[in-house]
């Protein structure tokens, strides 16, 4: 990929930056439990899937909705629509204004607990214009709403898992390149995505593929009507996959936006490893009211690359580093999953976000500065609670001295000035609570009882990639065998 040569921006604190609030302690202020999303839109998973948020994911639900028979409600057969006042949402609404804490929500609450930003605060503060007492007025005792109340203004859309990447943490239904790794990892040629069980197979070129695609619901023309139904009233779009800058889909739907003018009052909010970014795409996001994107690393050097397999962190760090600087109205972060691959190395990760001195990346007033990390919990093999004991209390004595130093290095280091959304009493204290949070979570649990497959399954990627996990990561090596 030739380096890209994006037009410059000046001072990118100049531009229309979105509201935050002073403290943590403002986010929350509403409601301990109250999420506008359940109000503002509707999610899709990558097979087509509806469900109400992507962070439900990881509940007993998968915040599936389901229609009156007890079916998931599919795009490919359903409208959105459908799903507005699916029993499940509706439920997740009535323990919200109730002030319960929903299992479907649970990620969120966990990470409050462990002193984390969740998602939960950061959309009270996206959608400032909802409240919790106008969402309790115009809900019905049921749960239930109304789209002229609330119109759809939010839409999380996965088209297709299409990537090009390995990750470590992945599998078949967020990638497709995991369906030849599935082969060789497991030797199977089916896996399980939901409640469908998928086929892999061969052609008689040896290309990898699936006899069964739901990943292509998007073809269906009704979803692409009723799409255009609601632009004109939607403000906020969520694009994951796979990888969505290698989705044609996603940008069938963007240049629909463009062609019939509501891209202007659209903000675009990714996930992306940023690996295929390229001229033409940053071209098209200048046509949107403002982009954000949450860049998907876990760490510098060869550890991205271990963890990411199919990833090239010279480009990579080159693709950052245009974007951070390019033309446009882009709020960018590092959006990171912590691991046991990558839990040793967190401070290092966090001193390259601070040192490298960029200009829009985690420049937020919400608890930000260096990156926006979440701990990783499936599968529990390779969750930081797996951990032997005795590692904990030596990853906690290295995160220790790791804090001291960063008090030492931050007074040298002259990133500051950039705005008042970085400031050096807030990196300061923010760092070492970073690495308390996940310190905490470590602890919170003991799943040490998954350490057998943890090596069975690093082992087993090691031969099949090539790669070393001894040579990467030395310490967190060491650290497994205690």
């Amino acid at each position: 990929m030739p380096d890209l040569h994006f037009k410059q921006i000046g001072n990118p604190q100049s531009e229309p930056q979105s509201r935050t609030p002073n403290n943590d302690r403002d986010v929350a202020k509403s409601s301990d439990t109250w999420c506008p999303i359940p109000w503002t839109g509707l999610g899709v998973r990558t097979v087509g899937d509806l469900r109400y948020c992507c962070h439900s994911q990881s509940s007993k639900s998968r915040g599936l909705l389901r229609s009156q028979d007890g079916a998931i409600l599919n795009l490919k057969e359903n409208r959105l629509s459908d799903g507005v006042n699916a029993d499940l949402l509706k439920e997740v609404r009535t323990a919200m204004l109730k002030g319960e804490r929903h299992s479907g929500c649970q990620r969120c609450f966990k990470e409050e607990d462990a002193g984390i930003h969740s998602r939960r605060l950061s959309e009270q503060v996206t959608w400032e214009q909802y409240s919790i007492e106008d969402c309790s007025k115009k809900t019905k005792p049921d749960g239930s709403i109304s789209l002229s109340d609330f119109p759809v203004r939010y839409l999380d859309l996965r088209f297709g898992n299409k990537c090009n990447l390995k990750c470590r943490m992945c599998g078949p239904s967020e990638s497709d390149k995991w369906y030849d790794l599935t082969l060789k990892l497991w030797n199977e040629d089916e896996f399980k995505d939901g409640h469908r069980t998928l086929k892999i197979i061969k052609d008689d070129k040896g290309r990898v593929g699936l006899k069964v695609d739901p990943y292509k619901w998007h073809e269906s023309s009704s979803f692409w009507a009723e799409l255009e139904e609601y632009l004109p009233q939607i403000e906020r779009i969520y694009l994951a996959g796979g990888e969505p800058l290698l989705i044609d889909a996603q940008f069938e739907f963007l240049q629909k936006c463009i062609d019939l003018g509501h891209s202007g009052h659209i903000t675009l909010e990714y996930n992306s490893n940023l690996t295929a970014l390229n001229e033409r795409i940053v071209k098209i996001w200048s046509e949107f009211k403002k982009v954000e994107v949450g860049i998907s690393i876990d760490g510098i050097g060869e550890i991205n690359n271990y963890i990411r397999a199919g990833s090239d962190w010279n480009k990579l760090e080159k693709n950052i580093v245009a974007l951070d600087r390019a033309a446009g109205n882009f709020k960018l972060w590092i959006a990171s999953t912590i691991q046991i691959y990558n839990l040793y190395h967190l401070p290092q990760f966090m001193w390259w976000s601070v040192s490298n001195k960029f200009q829009r990346i985690n420049r937020s007033k919400i608890g930000r500065e260096f990156f926006t990390p979440h701990p990783l919990t499936n599968p529990a093999f390779l969750a930081i609670t797996t951990f032997p004991q005795k590692s904990k209390l030596k990853i906690r004595e290295h995160f220790e001295l790791e804090k001291r130093k960063f008090s030492e290095q931050i007074l040298e280091c002259e990133v500051f000035g950039l705005g008042e959304g970085f400031q050096l009493e807030r990196a300061q204290a923010r760092f070492p609570k970073v690495l308390d949070n996940y310190i905490n979570i470590m602890f919170s649990r003991d799943t040490s009882d998954q350490i057998d497959r943890f090596w069975k399954y690093t082992n087993r990627l090691d031969e099949i990639h090539g790669t070393s996990f001894r040579d990467v990561a030395p310490e967190t090596y060491e650290l497994m065998k205690l």
